[in-house]
């Protein structure tokens, strides 16, 4: 249909209790309509990424024994993915990113980005992003 959805079969409790992982990956010609209509597929592209993003948020959730969506969520953690910021100025150009957590988290998700970028020959996207919306 139009929208990806997950069925249940007999091995959902395997999944449902760590027993067995899932993985969804793009059919091939999705990825290659992709590529031929000039867009970057993102996911594919920066998945990595924010798959390491991930595990810094996690390491520093388990450290303040907190749940990782208390400190960023997976929407703020796609838009570093995406946007690249390479400095903490950058950052507070960043959905979920203020004073108080550029302070407090920011060096830790730059390094990650920065080493990122460096290894994948990669260049901020900072300059494309819509700029949030100020609390008065």
């Amino acid at each position: 249909g139009e929208y990806p959805l997950l069925k249940l079969d007999s091995r959902t409790n395997y999944v449902l209790f760590n027993k067995e992982q899932v993985v969804i990956r793009l059919k091939e010609a999705e990825a290659k309509s992709h590529v031929q209509s000039g867009i970057p597929n993102s996911v594919a592209v920066q998945g990595s990424l924010f798959a390491s993003l991930k595990v810094v948020r996690t390491r520093l959730a388990q450290i303040e024994k907190v749940p990782p969506y208390l400190i960023f969520s997976d929407a703020t953690l796609q838009e570093l993915a995406q946007y690249l910021p390479l400095t903490l100025e950058d950052m507070n150009k960043i959905s979920g990113f203020g004073e108080f957590k550029i302070k407090k988290y920011g060096e830790q998700f730059l390094i990650t980005i920065q080493d990122y970028c460096q290894e994948n020959n990669l260049q901020t996207m900072i300059n494309e992003k819509i700029p949030k919306k100020v609390r008065r």
